[in-house]
């Protein structure tokens, strides 16, 4: 009888022995499962807010674009329309009209007004500017050849598995 006693309890003991092998198995599969979803997650929300933060950038890039545009045809307005003035007023004295006066110092009004307005509109966008650009939260894009980052400011961490809106998110501390 004690032979079949000490005969059981080493079956009994390989037995735990292989279950616990197997279950190290079993966990250290899903471990590296989950750790390949987490991976997958991170690197498709990185993704996703590198392409929002581009399409934005872009966006802007393009708006100032066209206020530059815009206040560079504007400006080259205001110096032909001053020559234009000038030449009046010469014209004005030279022949004596006082017509040709009232309508150049007219003119020298309202292009006075229209640069006023111009450096008003300027200072506005350099706000809107100023007010994006604190709104990264100091975010800048990078690319490498290892890939493509966001790269947070200083002393900050991210946390990934977040959803916003159903969306995946890195949570920046």
């Amino acid at each position: 009888m004690t032979g079949n006693l000490k005969e059981l309890t080493e079956r009994l003991r390989e037995q735990t022995e292989t279950e616990r092998r197997e279950m190290e198995k079993i966990i250290t599969a899903e471990l590296s499962n989950l750790k390949e979803n987490l991976r997958s997650a991170a690197k498709s929300a990185l993704y996703t807010i590198k392409s929002d933060m581009e399409r934005e950038a872009e966006a802007m890039k393009k708006a100032a674009l066209l206020q530059m545009k815009i206040l560079s045809w504007s400006f080259g307005r205001l110096w032909l329309m001053t020559g234009m003035v000038a030449l009046a007023v010469m014209l004005g004295l030279a022949g004596g009209g006082s017509g040709l006066v009232k309508l150049a110092e007219y003119r020298i009004n309202t292009l006075h007004k229209e640069w006023s307005k111009m450096a008003l509109e300027k200072a506005q966008m350099e706000i809107t500017l100023n007010q994006l650009q604190a709104q990264t939260w100091g975010l800048t894009l990078h690319e490498a050849p290892e890939g493509r980052f966001i790269v947070l400011p200083q002393k900050s961490k991210a946390l990934i598995g977040w959803t916003i809106n159903g969306r995946p998110a890195v949570k920046v501390e």
